[in-house]
């Protein structure tokens, strides 16, 4: 049996055990009491009191946010390094939250992206400059799954020193920019605007270090 599947029929048999002289008849979860109870024997009461311990652990383990050290710092940059793309998620004016995928340079933890003049992501971002990111390096299976999340904030560049900055960036990373697109000699480009996008929160997800392995850092 796939992995996958044994840890959900252990977890099943916790939280449902089929015994015969036991039967969950009600199960109900108030996550915002903490309350976790079952119609069921003293045991099974037991077993699922200690799911739900270990699953309130795991939720205090991950919403301790830790300041970013110099080790860690260097972890983000050499992903930041190694991935030339990111899933930017914004917030359309209906409310929904909007995911694309776009390329991106960096500055240290500063990222810059360059979007259409009249894109929606550049719309959204003028109304609401708080964004979410993620970047996740490729990997052959789940044990090495190594990634960043990011909560952070983002606006239109439109100072020209800081818009020379973030193009020379973009064209040192990505140089055949000049062959797809012309106009990039001068600035701005035609039709294009460089987005500013500093994180604020850092999830960083290390399954080297054990499945499911994440640290949420502030940056400072």
């Amino acid at each position: 049996m796939p992995l996958l599947k044994q840890a959900i029929a252990k977890i099943t048999l916790l939280l449902c055990p089929t015994t015969p002289s036991s039967r969950i008849n009600a199960a109900s979860h108030d996550a915002d009491q903490g309350v976790f109870m079952h119609d069921c024997s003293r045991q099974d009461k037991v077993d699922a009191r200690l799911v739900h311990l270990h699953l309130r652990h795991l939720s205090r383990q991950r919403s301790t946010i830790m300041l970013l050290d110099h080790h860690s710092r260097q972890f983000v940059l050499h992903l930041l390094d190694q991935v030339p793309d990111m899933t930017l998620a914004t917030m359309r004016p209906d409310g929904y939250p909007q995911a694309t995928t776009v390329s991106y340079a960096h500055d240290g933890l500063t990222l810059y992206v360059g979007v259409g003049l009249g894109s929606q992501k550049a719309c959204n971002i003028q109304s609401n400059h708080k964004v979410s990111l993620a970047i996740t390096r490729p990997y052959a299976d789940w044990r090495h799954i190594q990634g960043l999340s990011m909560a952070a904030t983002a606006r239109i560049i439109d100072d020209l020193e800081e818009t020379q900055h973030a193009s020379g960036c973009l064209l040192r990373r990505f140089p055949k920019i000049k062959e797809m697109m012309q106009g990039t000699g001068a600035l701005p480009w035609a039709g294009v605007v460089f987005l500013h996008i500093t994180p604020s929160v850092i999830s960083v997800l290390d399954y080297e270090q054990g499945f499911g392995h994440t640290v949420l850092y502030d940056v400072a």
